[in-house]
């Protein structure tokens, strides 16, 4: 097996990985680890790759300060229904952020929510 080299480097949501992972045409097949990736994705996705974007770009869009990629990312495989279930995020890498902009992002995301 070649050696593989990481050219770029990025946080995706689920959405985007089951979309990213998906055989384009029926005749590919995936290696059994992708296929298990791609089950768990679509399995615990709950937004799809374009929704996910458009998310993410309205959180980055609040400069909320501190939050950084990895918090979106939670953010947007979790999309949290209650402001205790979005602090969790941020207590896990004890970061605190400010009451109002705990409010902005739970605004942001309730939108999201199915």
């Amino acid at each position: 097996m070649p050696e593989l080299k990481i050219i770029k480097s990025r946080i995706m949501g689920l959405g985007e990985i089951a979309e990213t992972i998906k055989p384009k045409t029926k005749k590919d097949e995936l290696e059994p680890i992708q296929q298990k990736a791609m089950d768990h994705s679509i399995k615990f996705s709950k937004l799809n790759k374009s929704q996910e974007l458009k998310l993410i770009e309205e959180l980055r869009a609040l400069e909320v300060p501190r939050m950084t990629e990895e918090h979106i990312a939670t953010i947007i495989n979790l999309i949290p229904r209650a402001i205790s279930e979005l602090k969790t995020i941020f207590a896990g890498t004890k970061t605190t952020i400010a009451p109002e902009n705990l409010n902005n992002i739970q605004k942001t995301v309730n939108k999201y929510e199915k």
